[in-house]
């Protein structure tokens, strides 16, 4: 785009879809990214978003199917390295997709009960019980 030039309608609208395409396929759905890509300025691409309903829906389309993708992509990698017994990748899975079955993080405190007296709790974490803290 030449500073200062006022863009045609027809200009505009090519922009936009080479926004939308870039949000799709190239950028992983950084808005930023896809107004580069397109050779315009984010403030004007911001702007375009707010007056034009039909151009906003179908960036935010963009964004919401580029970042479904990338997520894809993680977790089939992910998957990939818990089956080659990667210890990083096996934790971190546990910790999120195993809560259900008690692979969560806790944090122990002693709060420095020396006698023989103690303090007896019972926590309820889904259908398990922690007694006796």
């Amino acid at each position: 785009m030449i500073p200062g030039r006022k863009l045609k309608e027809n200009e505009v609208q090519d922009i936009k879809r080479k926004i939308v395409e870039s949000l799709e396929k190239s950028t992983g759905g950084v808005f930023t990214s896809a107004c580069k890509a397109a050779n315009i300025g984010t403030c004007l691409a911001y702007r375009w978003r707010k007056e034009d309903a039909k151009f906003d829906a179908d960036v935010k389309a963009a964004v919401e199917q580029a970042t479904n993708t990338f997520l894809d992509m993680a977790e089939t990698r992910l998957v990939e390295a818990v089956n080659q017994g990667k210890t990083a990748e096996l934790i971190f899975s546990l910790k999120t997709k195993g809560k259900s079955r008690g692979y969560v993080e806790r944090t122990e405190t002693d709060h420095g009960v020396r006698d023989d007296s103690k303090a007896h709790i019972t926590l309820s974490i889904g259908h398990k019980d922690i007694k006796d803290i």
